[in-house]
């Protein structure tokens, strides 16, 4: 099934940059290295903490980086396009950083995604593991946490 995945993701994105009247490479690939350095260091976490391990299965581990994928666009796009944050709690962080030149990168505190990210998800996640009653329930719902965070839109 994962490979089917593959395919199709690897499929859509020739579609897209084939059908895309501009295409922004250095974003797009942006993105990406952002979220690839996240993943380097989910993984070297997990093989040298115990700790860790137990919570970043591969359901946490892909929640986790379903959204840092999601706060890799909207970093790269507010920081550098000029694009804004349409989600309540985000744009108000955002906007209480710029409006106090708290720590900008090129004039945009877009950054905060990745902390939000960090500090809700998990939390989120440790909650399904302690309160849902039986196995199918929690990866109904981290499965729904990973949709969440894919679709970024």
């Amino acid at each position: 099934m994962g490979l089917t995945g593959y395919i199709l993701a690897a499929l859509t994105i020739a579609v897209i940059i084939i059908a895309a009247k501009s295409l922004n490479i250095i974003g797009f690939f942006t993105i990406y290295a952002i979220w690839l350095g996240w993943l380097a260091l989910f993984l070297a976490i997990k093989k040298y903490s115990k700790k860790a391990k137990s919570f970043l299965s591969n359901w946490n581990l892909s929640s986790v980086m379903a959204h840092l994928l999601d706060a890799s666009g909207t970093f790269v796009s507010m920081t550098f396009y000029g694009f804004i944050e349409k989600h309540v709690i985000g744009n108000a962080l955002i906007t209480f950083l710029q409006a106090n030149e708290i720590l900008l990168i090129n004039g945009s505190g877009s950054w905060a995604m990745f902390a939000l990210k960090l500090a809700v998800v998990p939390i989120i996640l440790l909650a399904i593991d302690r309160y849902s009653e039986t196995e199918e329930e929690k990866r109904y719902l981290k499965m729904i946490i990973i949709i969440l965070g894919l679709a970024s839109a």
